[in-house]
């Protein structure tokens, strides 16, 4: 059973609608996406339920074709302000981590239509004014090569079909395996998706950097009525999850002290203060494979006081990290 959560599909669909004036028939649609008529009729109706002015003209032969009523969208009583105008420009790289993805198109198609309202000596001046706020990203994946793949991924969520994918471990070679997929997550400028491996058992996380290949398959599964993305990432610390919880305490000398004064880096977060300016902050975490890289980073001005176990992984893993320096 196909959820509310079919966006993907549905932004292609209305920019589909969008090139074609004139409008496109459900056969026309379907052959397009490469799903049923009856998945296109259920995305239409859809997005006609939401408010999207969506419609569907009957010809003389007694088809239909679906179109977008330009009318109800061309509102003249909507200014957008100068300021709001240059907002969207100056935006533009913080948007660019969305680059390769089914966003990027309508997103670099609405801010050229932002830049062609000005002159270009107004947009020179700008570019000077954008200046005064630099963003500095690292270099961000393209997903360009791999939007086949995060559109069957997508359409496999949303379609609750088991999808087939070739995929490449950290430090292995890849393989064929089948999945249930259950979403997409976006963490740390990395694509992830988030799915059920049938074999383990249990829900696994997939890189798409790393998916090869990606096919649907034929068999349906269900996915749990209650699962909710966000709430499975309620107690991580990055994009691990688990469902058993940790209560983890981490001690930051004052030279390490402002990294947790001045950012909470996750929810559960609470901060001790001592007199000499160091500081104990408190987690409870559902994996704590990213927090050792945290708590690694700061050398020797972080201790991990518990759990027990935790704190003798960093202590093994400080030690095999000085043994190249010994001598």
């Amino acid at each position: 059973m196909a959820r509310n959560n079919q966006m993907i599909r549905q932004w292609k669909l209305l920019q589909a609608l969008e090139t074609n004036r004139f409008g496109l028939t459900l056969k026309e649609l379907s052959e397009q996406f490469e799903v049923t008529e009856m998945t296109v009729r259920r995305d239409l109706k859809g997005l006609e339920e939401v408010g999207f002015p969506i419609f569907a003209d009957t010809l003389d032969d007694g088809s239909k074709k679906w179109r977008i009523n330009y009318k109800v969208i061309h509102a003249p009583h909507v200014t957008f302000h100068l300021t709001e105008v240059l907002a969207l420009y100056l935006s533009r790289e913080l948007l660019r981590p969305l680059a390769g993805t089914q966003f990027a198109e309508g997103i670099r198609s609405c801010i050229d239509k932002a830049k062609s309202m000005f002159k270009p000596s107004a947009l020179g001046y700008f570019r000077r004014l954008a200046e005064v706020l630099y963003v500095h990203l690292p270099e961000l994946p393209d997903y360009s090569e791999k939007e086949k793949i995060i559109d069957i991924c997508s359409i496999a969520c949303e379609d609750e079909k088991e999808l087939a994918i070739r995929y490449r471990s950290a430090g292995s070679a890849s393989r064929l395996r089948t999945v249930q997929p259950y979403g997409l997550v976006y963490f740390h400028h990395a694509l992830y998706l988030v799915a059920r491996d049938p074999k383990a058992k249990e829900l696994r996380t997939f890189k798409i950097d790393r998916i090869d290949e990606a096919e649907l398959q034929d068999k349906d599964f269900q996915r749990p009525l209650e699962f909710d993305l966000s709430k499975i990432y309620e107690h991580s610390f990055g994009i691990f999850h688990s469902d058993k919880t940790i209560k983890v305490r981490v001690k930051l000398a004052p030279e390490a002290a402002n990294a947790v004064l001045e950012r909470k880096w996750h929810t559960s977060q609470k901060i001790e203060k001592h007199k000499d300016g160091s500081v104990i902050a408190t987690y409870t975490l559902g994996d704590t494979t990213e927090l050792k890289s945290w708590v690694l980073s700061f050398g020797r001005y972080v201790e991990v006081l518990a759990p027990k176990s935790l704190r003798t992984e960093i202590r093994n893993e400080l030690a095999a990290a000085a043994a190249p320096y010994r001598g």
